[in-house]
C-alpha cells in the first residue's frame, strides 16, 4: 500500500522568522564598527589637486583635506539605511552607544570647522547652529499723526493755504 507523504502547509516550510537577523547583534559591535567607519575617513581623505602656472608649465599640487564624520556616511559604511540607524537608537541596548557615536560625530565637525578643516557654513547648518542676535527697545516712540502740531514743534513754517485754493 502507497502511503500518502503529509506535507507542511508551505507558509510553514520557509522556517523564517519575523524580518531578517540585526547586522549589529551587540552594542559592543556597532561601536565597533563604528570606529572602523572613523578609521576609514581618517584613512581616506579628499586630495583636492591645483593647477599652477610656471615658465609656461602647468604643474599640480595636491593638499589633503579631512572629510568630516557624517552618520549618512556612516550607514552607507555599514550598509544599512538611515532609518535602520533611527531603530538602532530606539532600542533601550542600543541608546548608550549611538548618542556616543552621536557626539563623536557631531564633536569631530564641530572642531574640524572651528579649526579650519571644513567650511564653517555648512558645518554649522549641518549641526543646527544659530547665530542669534537680540535687540530690545527701552525707548518710547509715540507718533502724532498731526502734521501741523508736528510742524510747530519742529519750528516750520505752515504755510496758509486751503484746500479751495489747489488748482486740480
Amino acid at each position: 500500500m502507497n502511503e500518502v507523504k503529509k506535507h507542511k502547509p508551505f507558509w510553514k516550510q520557509t522556517g523564517s522568522k519575523r524580518g531578517r537577523k540585526k547586522i549589529f547583534q551587540t552594542p559592543k559591535i556597532l561601536k565597533d564598527a563604528a570606529f572602523e567607519y572613523f578609521k576609514s575617513v581618517d584613512e581616506n581623505p579628499f586630495i583636492e589637486e591645483k593647477p599652477h602656472a610656471s615658465n609656461g608649465e602647468i604643474t599640480y599640487s595636491q593638499t589633503i583635506k579631512k572629510r568630516p564624520y557624517t552618520i549618512g556616511g556612516m550607514c552607507i559604511f555599514f550598509r544599512i539605511s538611515q532609518e535602520c540607524w533611527t531603530l538602532y537608537r530606539k532600542r533601550p541596548e542600543f541608546v548608550g552607544v549611538c548618542q556616543v557615536i552621536e557626539e563623536i560625530i557631531r564633536t569631530q565637525k564641530f572642531e574640524g570647522a572651528a579649526a579650519g578643516f571644513f567650511n564653517h557654513a555648512i558645518i554649522a547648518r549641518d549641526l543646527g547652529l544659530k547665530d542669534k542676535i537680540e535687540t530690545s527697545n527701552t525707548h518710547d516712540l509715540r507718533v502724532d499723526l498731526n502734521p501741523e502740531k508736528e510742524m510747530k514743534k519742529r519750528g516750520i513754517p505752515i504755510p496758509d493755504i486751503e484746500l479751495e485754493d489747489i488748482d486740480e
